[in-house]
């Protein structure tokens, strides 16, 4: 397995999902048991919880921008940067209406029998507006 491979198609399919709510792709490259250990916020365990936060945040965000940069892997793990922000539209997004928060985070993937299944994610953030 070319774990930067892997990490182009996470990237890729993560985006595609936010921006479109096709989930075909992310579902393709996720264990269905995945688990989302999120520093800020209690662990996302299931493809489904998955699905289910990004559909939620789709609804409850809009001027949402996202980017993504491998920084390393190897063998079955790599690390890779987040930068996004966007406004918030009402309270399920986490921030008051009318606010805008920018996110700066590290994830590290780790994948398992070509499935991702296991993702550490943890960084900082700030509101505006």
């Amino acid at each position: 397995m070319n774990i930067r491979k892997f990490a182009e198609n996470y990237m890729k399919a993560e985006t595609e999902a936010f921006n479109t709510g096709n989930f075909t792709s992310l579902e393709k490259i996720e264990s269905a048991d995945v688990v989302f250990h999120r520093g800020f916020q209690d662990d996302l365990v299931g493809f489904f919880a998955h699905k289910k936060d990004v559909a939620d945040s789709r609804e409850s965000t809009t001027d949402v921008v996202r980017q993504w940069q491998y920084l390393t892997g190897g063998g079955n793990i790599c690390a890779l940067n987040y930068k996004g922000s966007f406004k918030s539209l009402n309270e399920k997004s986490g921030i008051p209406a009318g606010k805008t928060m920018a996110i700066e985070s590290i994830f590290v993937l780790r994948v398992h029998g070509g499935k991702l299944v296991e993702v550490w994610a943890n960084g900082s953030s700030q509101i505006s507006g």
